[in-house]
């Protein structure tokens, strides 16, 4: 891809529905942005799969920067419905800006970003824009610099951060993805290493469901996205083996549900991988020994699937114990999700207790 060339200026498209959208042209454009960026580590596939699963939502919409004929930047943003203090936001979530290595440091990602949460704003009318990001990046920062000139006045808020937790199937493997560091690598000693590395069990689960669907009582929760159609199709089974939500059942009491997506990892030099991202956690009323069942019933399932790792962002948030005996351990990821809302709409958020939000 050439940028050597003044003459032609860089214009923008917005596609208003997933139905327009160039995903083979947007797949290579996102895969060529973030291979660039993240060469020495293990990143999902966005691949045209991919693309088509978090805009499963018609009314998706993504921008384009346009370079000529040539695709050179994009941001996607996917509809939702929030909750939060008994009332309910017509919301956006905001992800995978993207600016082709070629074309950064040009103002193209502060333009494609003002020009999806206007959309947002302006045309789809939304109250909310969620955005997650990378608690040691600049990307909160950046994307609010990037709104310091809209039109629009903005109400800003922030969720504190939150540990990914991780269970490994395979360390010698996961280690050539995600090099282990400073203390870690002594995991990779057989002894350490048998210790850590999540194996099968069999589990004593009175009932499970595996093609349910997300379903939870907002009132347990101070800020969500509710389980609708904009986010269910997302996580259930009729979307195919890669996404879907299992259903606990432990007694008249005890019930909970867990909804994953199994996610296609690539890295420069290496084959891909699958991982299993454990994305929306119903724990109701379910006692920690149930729980731990049930994620283990889950490492299980991604281990059938051939799975190297699984992955949990602990928004809940879930008890430490229950992860460590299921199998996970933390690791150095942090994220946070960024909320904003136009100061005329005076969206009242409680972000100070669970969540229940997907990481897309």
């Amino acid at each position: 891809m050439s940028s050597n060339s003044n003459a032609q200026a860089i214009t923008y498209k917005i596609y208003i529905t997933r139905s327009d959208l160039p995903y083979e042209e947007l797949a290579r454009l996102v895969h060529s942005t973030w291979s660039s960026q993240y060469r020495k580590e293990a990143i999902i596939a966005y691949d045209v799969d991919y693309l088509k699963w978090i805009t499963l939502a018609e009314e998706s919409l993504c921008v384009t920067a346009n370079f000529g004929n040539e695709f050179v930047g994009c941001a996607f943003a996917y509809p939702r419905t929030a909750f939060s203090n008994g009332h309910e936001y017509n919301a956006y979530y905001f992800g995978i800006l993207s600016t082709h290595p070629n074309f950064q440091n040009r103002g193209i990602g502060r333009e494609l970003t003002n020009q999806a949460i206007h959309e947002c704003m302006v045309r789809k009318n939304a109250d909310i824009v969620v955005a997650s990001f990378e608690a040691t990046s600049p990307g909160w920062p950046a994307f609010l610099s990037a709104l310091r000139h809209s039109s629009i006045q903005f109400e800003q808020c922030k969720t504190e951060q939150f540990t990914i937790w991780g269970a490994v199937f395979d360390l010698k493997v996961l280690h050539q993805y995600e090099p282990l560091k400073g203390l870690m690598r002594m995991s990779l000693l057989p002894g350490i290493r048998n210790i850590i590395q999540y194996r099968k069990e069999s589990l004593d689960i009175p009932k499970v469901l595996t093609d349910s669907s997300p379903d939870i009582r907002e009132s347990d929760y101070s800020f969500g996205f509710k389980t609708d159609s904009n986010l269910s199709p997302l996580y259930h089974a009729t979307t195919g083996k890669d996404a879907g939500t299992f259903l606990f059942e432990f007694n008249e009491l005890e019930q909970c549900s867990i909804s994953y997506r199994i996610e296609k990892m690539t890295k420069q030099g290496l084959p891909s991988v699958l991982a299993g991202h454990i994305q929306l956690v119903n724990a109701g009323k379910t006692k920690n020994k149930n729980l731990i069942k049930a994620f283990k019933c889950m490492n299980n399932f991604f281990l059938e699937n051939e799975c190297l790792s699984a992955f949990c962002l602990n928004s809940v948030p879930v008890s430490p114990y229950v992860l460590f005996k299921s199998g996970f351990v933390p690791t150095e990821r942090r994220i946070h999700y960024g909320l904003i809302s136009p100061v005329e709409k005076r969206v009242k958020l409680n972000l100070d207790g669970k969540l229940y939000l997907d990481l897309v």
